[in-house]
């Protein structure tokens, strides 16, 4: 009963992280620790038993789904970036086939890109790198040419 509030302690409330330390989940499965840590930059996941690094892969995939063999128990730790530009991410603990918990991270805020900020930088840098093209263009032409 004591993991049981634990979980839904740990589920209630969405965490922020940042780049540095990246995205940790802990979950307790049958007295047996495990935690999942996703870096926010390179997307190397590592999932740890009792402090034991037991899989470390690297992912760039918005989905990627881990399977572990844990006392026993047939385990699958599934890693989803369900919000890109904000950065969030759910980790979601499978054992036998039947759901056991899912955590929400997400990036703290000065590191989330708005919608409103993104599209005019997109639209900036592709008519700069437009204008430094036919420019470098021009350039080689008259000199080369």
């Amino acid at each position: 009963m004591n993991n049981e509030k634990l979980q839904t302690d740990m589920n209630e409330s969405m965490q922020e992280v940042g780049y540095r330390d990246g995205y940790h989940f802990h979950f307790i499965l049958d007295e047996q620790r495990i935690h999942v840590h996703c870096s926010a930059l390179s997307g190397k996941e590592n999932i740890y038993v009792n402090d034991e690094l037991i899989l470390s892969q690297r992912s760039l995939r918005r989905k990627s789904c881990h399977a572990l063999t844990i006392a026993n128990r047939m385990v699958e730790v599934e890693v989803t970036m369900a919000k890109i530009l904000i950065g969030e991410v759910h980790c979601t603990l499978i054992a036998d086939g039947t759901h056991v918990a899912t955590q929400k991270q997400v990036l703290k805020k000065h590191y989330q890109l708005k919608d409103k900020k993104v599209i005019p930088w997109l639209l900036l840098c592709g008519l700069l790198g437009g204008v430094i093209g036919y420019m470098s263009v021009e350039i080689m032409n008259k000199l080369f040419l």
